[in-house]
């Protein structure tokens, strides 16, 4: 019996590859719209990449991850760099995720929509799905992936291919173009100011002294500023206090 994706599962992982190129070409703002807490799903809604590049959901999906992580190489595709590194990339993960749960368990959607039996059956399902989808060759193949990108990688950043041919102005340039021409409203450095001076206040933390950034959100709206995610506010005061 054959193993591994089918042809039409193999054209449709090339097809995202591909995409995902294109896409930092034509909306280098993917990277900020990531940054600011935007999920893959409301990035491809607000771009219009399914109807605009004519691909279904899924591949528009992937294309949009592509964009952001960068490809390995393979299928016949050379290897290029994503819009994000990889230790921010992580770090942004975590926060998405982080975010994504508290709105899920507010929603009582997801996972704490179930009983708890029911997250045991799952758990074991998927922990079954999990071990025999990831023995023998599949981990040596994944060893063998992670070489090659950092081959790939190191290349791309040696001979300054992609995003590493430009400076870090003409980056931000681009981003700071795209995001206005979709609409989106630039921070500027007393709207950074003042978010970092509500951080401060005591009315802005929770009971253990912690930045309440929903208040925050708030407090923004408040003195007239456009509506910030907390994902948006947090990396960039993060940016600010570093720059201190």
């Amino acid at each position: 019996m054959k193993s591994g994706p089918t042809d039409e599962q193999l054209v449709a992982m090339k097809n995202a590859i591909q995409l995902g190129r294109t896409l930092q070409k034509d909306h280098p703002e993917i990277a900020e719209l990531y940054r600011q807490g935007n999920s893959i799903a409301q990035i491809g809604n607000f771009l219009r990449v399914e109807l605009e590049y004519q691909v279904n959901y899924s591949v528009a999906w992937s294309g949009i991850q592509r964009a952001i992580s960068g490809h390995q190489g393979g299928l016949k595709v050379r290897a290029y760099m994503g819009l994000i590194e990889e230790d921010e990339r992580r770090t942004l993960a975590k926060e998405h995720n982080r975010e994504s749960s508290k709105r899920l368990c507010e929603d009582k959607k997801g996972v704490f929509s179930r009983t708890p039996d029911q997250v045991r059956k799952d758990s074991q399902r998927a922990g079954k799905i999990s071990y025999w989808g990831e023995k023998g060759l599949r981990n040596m193949a994944k060893e063998k992936r992670k070489k090659v990108s950092q081959k790939a990688g190191r290349k791309i950043y040696e001979e300054k291919l992609g995003i590493h041919g430009l400076s870090p102005e003409e980056t931000r340039a681009n981003a700071e173009k795209g995001a206005l021409a979709r609409g989106c409203s630039l921070w500027t450095e007393k709207e950074t100011i003042d978010a970092y001076n509500l951080l401060q206040q005591a009315d802005c933390q929770d009971k253990d002294g912690r930045p309440d950034l929903r208040k925050i959100v708030q407090g923004l709206v408040g003195l007239g500023y456009s509506k910030r995610t907390p994902i948006a506010i947090k990396s960039r005061v993060r940016k600010y206090r570093k720059s201190l």
